[in-house]
């Protein structure tokens, strides 16, 4: 089949990354797959995907793929499309009707969408949700990337069926990343109780819950350590905070990396602090990677990889001392590899493609 995969944004984190890999997936199936994004970082290189023919529309907005998006539905009339973000989602709808395409459509959401919808007339997300409203049957399937993610869309637009399908972890793919070593003193030199986390540095993700949670493990004469994977705008604060807690011989900030797998099959324990997620791809790399999980009971995603607990350890938000407890039992008792795999099945590349065709009753 002729199947179209499109975003907005190209990157190699979050949903870009996830909808590569969907791509790759597809591709590797025998489909012939367009991967579509909107836009890129100025000088970004793309790097070419076997099987896949990727098109870069260099569009600032999501609305501007609008006329792009026309032309090729009617140019090259693919038999599937995957969409993904809401407002790449609004548009994409758009312009299957506009262009008369008898594709089967797949969109789905990939974030709790706070402050995105509103019932408050006259508003922007008051518009935007009258615009969703008025293209969303065009979809043949609404998904999300977790039951509960599914759950709050259904509770925004009543009467419409929203479907928890998983972002594909792809196991093959991340051998030769978990295989390469890694530089830093506290992993190469098999330093015990070492944590590790990723992601940008905002406050959205609860770094500055998690520092001071290091800091009463120490107090507790428990050496624990953790790594840094990321920058963002919080930076400045969260080095401040180590250095006011005089951590700066257990807390490391790395930076962005390539490969960040590396980093978590040398590590013992994967945190996440998150306030709010959709479903937190990285979570689950990192229990892929053999760390124990611990894990902030945020919306959404956390709870429902770890089923409610049984896979990993579940805290609640805003609590360095929930957090510190929780790290100080995964060194005490942490979670075995079975345990993990069995975790991760949901993810794996069949499960999901084979759910996404069910849906679409293909």
């Amino acid at each position: 089949m002729r199947i179209a995969v499109i975003t907005s944004q190209f990157s190699m984190t979050g949903v870009p990354l996830a909808q590569i890999r969907l791509a790759r997936a597809l591709a590797q199936e025998g489909h012939r797959v367009d991967l579509i994004f909107g836009n890129a970082p100025h000088g970004t290189a793309i790097d070419a995907l076997e099987g896949v023919e990727t098109h870069l529309w260099l569009c600032r907005r999501a609305l501007f793929m609008l006329p792009h998006l026309v032309a090729f539905l009617r140019r090259e009339r693919p038999d599937i499309v995957f969409a993904a973000e809401d407002n790449t989602n609004a548009v994409v709808l758009a312009a299957a009707r506009v262009a008369q395409s008898r594709a089967k459509i797949s969109v789905s959401s990939r974030i709790a969408p706070k402050n995105l919808y509103s019932d408050t007339p006259l508003t922007k997300p008051w518009a935007f949700k009258e615009f969703v409203k008025s293209v969303m049957a065009r979809a043949d399937v609404w998904t999300c990337v977790s039951k509960d993610l599914a759950a709050i869309y259904e509770g925004i637009f009543p009467g419409h069926n929203f479907h928890g399908v998983y972002n594909i972890i792809d196991h093959e793919a991340f051998r030769t990343s978990l295989a390469e070593p890694v530089e830093h003193a506290w992993l190469r030199d098999g330093l015990a109780n070492v944590c590790v986390t990723a992601g940008t540095l905002h406050e959205r993700k609860g770094l500055q819950d998690l520092i001071p949670a290091i800091g009463l493990l120490r107090d507790r004469g428990i050496d624990a350590r953790l790594i840094i994977l990321g920058e963002g705008p919080q930076e400045d604060e969260l080095r401040q905070m180590v250095r006011e807690r005089d951590l700066t011989d257990r807390v490391w900030f790395e930076g962005p990396v390539s490969n960040p797998l590396k980093y978590f099959r040398h590590s013992d324990i994967y945190v996440l602090a998150s306030l709010q997620e959709g479903m937190p791809n990285v979570l689950i790399e990192g229990m892929l990677a053999g760390c124990t999980p611990v894990a902030t009971d945020c919306p959404t995603g956390p709870r429902e990889i770890l089923k409610s607990g049984k896979y990993g350890y579940l805290v609640p938000m805003r609590d360095p001392q929930a957090l510190a407890d929780a790290i100080g039992q995964a060194l005490e008792r942490p979670i075995s590899d079975e345990r993990l795999a069995e975790a991760l099945k949901p993810f794996h590349r069949d499960a999901v493609l084979a759910e996404h065709f069910r849906l679409l009753g293909v």
